[in-house]
């Protein structure tokens, strides 16, 4: 397992900017990494780590590797748009009977000012 994890950092280290070669390379650690999982030599400790190699290269092919530039932003504005709905829609932290109240003890300082 450790070799085969070796092979995938140098193959990423000379594929800096070839995205099928590196994702070559998951798929090639995914292999091995289930082998091992399958293996009857194998120990518990080293099955259930190869199984987590083998489901975060899968994981990590489909789902996070090559996304685009602009689709990344569309992604980051589109989290953005997110936050800001969810504060419009839930309102602000604060309760709003305290800043009722505070609105109301305000107006009646500054009727007590215009007074003297």
């Amino acid at each position: 397992m450790d070799e085969a994890c070796k092979h995938h950092d140098i193959s990423y280290s000379r594929n800096r900017d070839n995205l099928d070669a590196r994702h070559a390379a998951d798929r090639i650690l995914a292999q091995k990494a289930w082998e091992r999982v399958i293996a009857k030599d194998a120990s518990l400790e080293e099955k259930a780590a190869a199984w987590a190699v083998t489901n975060a290269m899968k994981a990590k092919t489909k789902l996070g590797m090559g996304l685009k530039k602009k689709r990344r932003e569309k992604l980051a504005s589109a989290r953005k748009l997110k936050v800001k709905l969810k504060k419009i829609v839930h309102g602000p932290k604060k309760p709003a009977k305290k800043t009722a109240l505070r609105k109301i003890v305000n107006a009646a300082r500054k009727a007590m000012k215009k007074k003297r």
